[in-house]
């Protein structure tokens, strides 16, 4: 016969009921990931790294919120073990249900539980205000670059332009597809600060009476898997203003160069029936040269932003 549970079986019932609730809104989570896939080429082929490197963390991100809700499970199951009377099966049988060696032994101070939703603000509000990014790509497009913008048939005509219009081919952004990451990056963000904190909740409000050291062990766990689950709420929250961060960076670094792309067509158009053969010659090599060093100067901008930005996703 098991010994009696250390509180009433009908209160770590309903606390287990409402841990399988959020389980599942755990588990929904990972659904709503597996629609917010970052396409390889959502920034262009040239920022393909980055795509790359922020589906590794929502991989990494995935795994984690898969771990809080096995940890949930277990949690149920040892609530309704224990409240049928039963014991962990300890070999030494230790009075501590839910801890390992040296926990639950009243140390830590029963209401002080890390993890709250502040922690990470700082952390997030360096994604949303772009502190990564150059001062000359964080508005989109450059006014003072973008002399024409119709000159299409011009662009494509101008010999010397090719390889911006190349370049500027290669950062051609998906903006619906990064929206759209973006999105659901921000709800499963959203639903993971309101689990963390239903969950604090449930620590909170469902366990009246439960003392001694199974009930510190316990809150002591699931101190652990709040802080957790808010901590992958920041870095869903962080991914999706990565997406819109990177996107915008992208875009301004293409705009600006179809901008510099069409100044030189029209200083060509320009130059195209004035002047000797090599007075023409030698101005369009000046025009192509000087637009190719500014150009290549935004391109410079966005690798040291994106430098900046896998320092910031902790990347060396």
């Amino acid at each position: 016969m098991g010994a009696s549970p250390p509180v009433d079986p009908a209160i770590l019932r309903a606390h287990a009921d409402n841990l399988d609730l959020l389980g599942h809104r755990l588990e929904s989570v990972g659904y709503v990931s597996a629609e917010a896939v970052v396409p390889g080429g959502v920034f262009g082929d040239l920022c393909a790294p980055i795509a790359m490197l922020i589906g590794e963390k929502q991989r990494d991100q995935d795994q984690l919120t898969a771990r809080f809700h096995d940890n949930l499970e277990l949690a149920v199951l040892n609530l309704h073990r224990m409240a049928d009377g039963k014991r962990n099966g300890n070999p030494d049988r230790r009075p501590d249900f839910w801890a390992s060696a040296g926990r639950g032994s009243g140390d830590q101070p029963a209401g002080s539980r890390p993890g709250r939703a502040g922690d990470f603000g700082g952390l997030i509000a360096k994604f949303r205000k772009r502190t990564w990014l150059h001062a000359r790509l964080a508005v989109r497009g450059d006014g003072g670059a973008v002399a024409v913008r119709t000159r299409g048939a011009l662009l494509e005509a101008t010999s010397p332009a090719a390889p911006l219009t190349v370049l500027a081919g290669r950062l051609d952004v998906d903006h619906r597809a990064a929206a759209a990451a973006a999105r659901r990056w921000a709800a499963m963000s959203a639903e993971l600060r309101e689990i963390a904190s239903d969950l604090e909740w449930c620590l909170e409000s469902d366990l009246a009476g439960w003392q001694g050291a199974d009930h510190l062990a316990y809150q002591e766990l699931m101190a652990h898997n709040v802080h957790g689950i808010y901590a992958v709420a920041a870095t869903a929250a962080m991914l999706g203003h990565s997406v819109e961060g990177v996107a915008g960076a992208a875009t301004a670094t293409r705009e600006a160069v179809v901008g510099l792309v069409d100044r030189q067509a029209v200083a060509i158009a320009a130059i195209a029936f004035g002047g000797p053969a090599d007075h023409q010659v030698r101005a369009l090599l000046g025009i192509a040269f000087g637009i190719s060093v500014l150009a290549l100067g935004y391109v410079r901008d966005l690798a040291r932003s994106l430098a900046a930005f896998r320092k910031l996703m902790g990347v060396r």
